[in-house]
């Protein structure tokens, strides 16, 4: 065990895609993003399969990350950026259901609230992670970012679809 006095701070998962956010299909066979969070909101994105070769890197180098911070983050995306590369990644086009501030606000009472505070930290703090990302992929240049990703999983990505 390390006793590394450090900090790591991750972000949203693109495996939240699958496991608590999925896609949803229309009658049609459309995808459809249907998130709760405005649509303009910034989170700070990566995914969960790269964060061992982060941990490794402090693990292996002690003294460099003694009292530092690491803020993991392969991208920065809006819930509209997610449908553009989903819709690359997929080679189907996933459409947004957009969300206002104000529409995100009164959701609060419907939505976890350990959740609805993450997001609500990402909109209140829109640079959070900013200098997060060039250091993680500097760190590790295999980081995926969500278009590759989404092409890595999409049988997995498109069975986890809910009906709309």
């Amino acid at each position: 065990m390390s006793t590394v006095p450090h900090r790591i701070f991750p972000s949203f998962y693109f495996e939240n895609i699958w496991s608590f956010f999925p896609l949803k299909r229309n009658s049609d066979g459309s995808l459809v993003l249907d998130w709760f969070f405005p649509s303009d909101v910034r989170i700070p994105s990566f995914s969960v399969e790269d964060i061992g070769a982060w941990f490794i890197i402090v693990l292996k180098n002690p003294s460099t990350w003694i009292g530092k911070q690491m803020k993991l983050c392969s991208e920065i995306l809006t819930p509209r950026d997610y449908a553009t590369k989903l819709s690359i990644g997929l080679g189907a086009e996933v459409v947004l259901k957009e969300v206002t501030l104000s529409e995100f606000e009164a959701l609060r009472p419907h939505v976890p609230i350990d959740v609805w505070l993450n997001i609500k930290a990402f909109w209140d703090n829109p640079s959070l992670m900013d200098e997060g990302v060039s250091p993680s992929r500097q760190l590790f240049p295999g980081v995926q970012s969500l278009e590759g990703f989404s092409k890595k999983y999409k049988e997995k990505l498109l069975a986890s679809a809910v009906s709309a």
